[in-house]
């Protein structure tokens, strides 16, 4: 009587990534939906940010002091030395001079980066969705009505919809699919704290509503988790289960 062969650990890592992609992305999707009727159904969006507006039409007061002011303009570069790094991780993989361990996991990242804040938030929605910033709307002191979120305006006529900056910030959240043990859930709350905090920045700065924060940060954490869903599907049955990202 012959014993079963052994199961391949990298097929069972596979598997078990697989998983854990598909309830990220069955999250990332309910939270899509329930935050977007949240906004619809309530005018919370504009509560919140008269309760920062200052008295005169054009002050935003707290947007100009610190920390505000320094997570404004220096927000997003953590995010784009991140993708630098991933990028020079995944070219000296491909020349030797680091371990090709290391081609899946930087590519993912400059992947989620190209597609994500790249292709999706600054190419797609913010020139398409023309939905006005804060400071833009009649609310506010602007001349242009006030939009919800994925109530689409005139194209290039306000760029509210998503925040780029809050996305280079929230791309942290990625490194959930790529990294294994603590570490993986320490990118997690470290990307949703950190896109946050840039996000409450554009808030207070009067450059964009609640909702376009936290709208983003659920894009961005649902397309990393379907990104890593098509990796380890594809690559896992070619592969033996030791495909990207997680390899």
């Amino acid at each position: 009587m012959t014993e079963p062969a052994p199961q391949d650990p990298g097929w069972i890592n596979a598997g078990r990534e697989r998983r854990i992609a598909r309830i990220g992305v069955g999250i990332g999707l309910a939270a899509l939906v329930a935050l977007t009727l949240l906004f619809w159904a309530t005018d919370l969006d504009l509560y919140l940010v008269a309760g920062i507006h200052g008295r005169e039409a054009a002050s935003w007061p707290l947007g100009k002091k610190f920390p505000w002011r320094t997570l404004n303009h220096f927000g997003a570069w953590p995010g784009l030395l991140l993708g630098a790094g991933a990028l020079l991780g995944w070219i000296c993989s491909l020349v030797g001079f680091a371990r090709r361990s290391w081609r899946g996991p930087c590519l993912f990242v400059v992947l989620q980066l190209l597609m994500g804040p790249g292709l999706l938030v600054n190419c797609i929605t913010k020139n398409l969705a023309g939905r006005p910033r804060p400071y833009e709307t009649v609310h506010f002191g602007g001349s242009l009505p006030y939009l919800r979120p994925f109530e689409f305006g005139n194209p290039h006529q306000g760029a509210s919809f998503l925040s780029g900056h809050a996305s280079m910030a929230f791309l942290f959240m990625g490194l959930f699919f790529v990294v294994k043990g603590w570490p993986r859930w320490a990118a997690l709350a470290g990307g949703l704290a950190f896109g946050l905090l840039v996000g409450t920045a554009r808030v207070l700065g009067g450059d964009h509503f609640p909702s376009d924060i936290v709208l983003c940060g659920t894009l961005i954490y649902t397309l990393a988790a379907a990104s890593s869903l098509v990796s380890h599907s594809g690559g896992g049955r070619r592969n033996g289960g030791t495909a990207a990202p997680g390899a």
